[in-house]
């Protein structure tokens, strides 16, 4: 399992207000934005299985597939969802970094025929135990239990119109 974090840069544009000698004006800016990410790429089964992975940034959650991690290059294709396994865009995402320096990876990312930009992380090489083995001990340890759920009363059900109930409160 890997943990993945770090920033893609993109232009963005934005409408701002202005000042000009004959008032306020509307103006749209354009400029470079970087916008931070985080996310796990893990094996389906066995360490002989593919990679998939998620991300998530200020523009959604993505799924990662067609994850390639070498020593010196990692590639992967990234769609956002929307609702559930439903993708907002059928348009993929491919990103392609190379080993930098001090553990960074370096790279871009581009949308066929549309925008490229640049891509800086992270990625982290952690043991699958993490999530698995002690996690129950280790929430015990810090205090962190399950809350039993309270039993409800159920609703109250009228059979008249709420002027027919004198002063009782009515629920809605």
């Amino acid at each position: 399992m890997y943990f993945i974090q770090g920033f893609f840069w993109e232009v963005r544009g934005g409408l701002d207000i202005g000042y000009s000698p004959e008032g306020p004006v509307v103006l749209f800016q354009e400029g470079f934005a970087s916008c931070m990410f985080f996310g796990s790429i893990w094996h389906l089964g066995s360490k002989a299985t593919p990679l998939v992975g998620e991300t998530h940034d200020v523009l959604g959650e993505a799924w990662l597939s067609d994850i390639f991690i070498t020593d010196e290059e990692i590639r992967f294709t990234k769609q956002y969802k929307k609702y559930g396994s439903k993708f907002l865009s059928e348009k993929s995402i491919s990103y392609v970094l190379r080993k930098g320096e001090g553990g960074t990876w370096v790279g871009q990312y581009s949308v066929p025929g549309q925008k490229k930009g640049p891509v800086r992380c992270l990625v982290t090489e952690v043991d699958d135990e993490l999530f698995k083995s002690d996690a129950k001990k280790f929430a015990q340890e810090i205090g962190f239990t399950e809350k039993k759920k309270k039993k409800r009363k159920p609703p109250r059900v009228f059979t008249e119109p709420p002027e027919n109930h004198g002063d009782e409160k009515i629920p809605f």
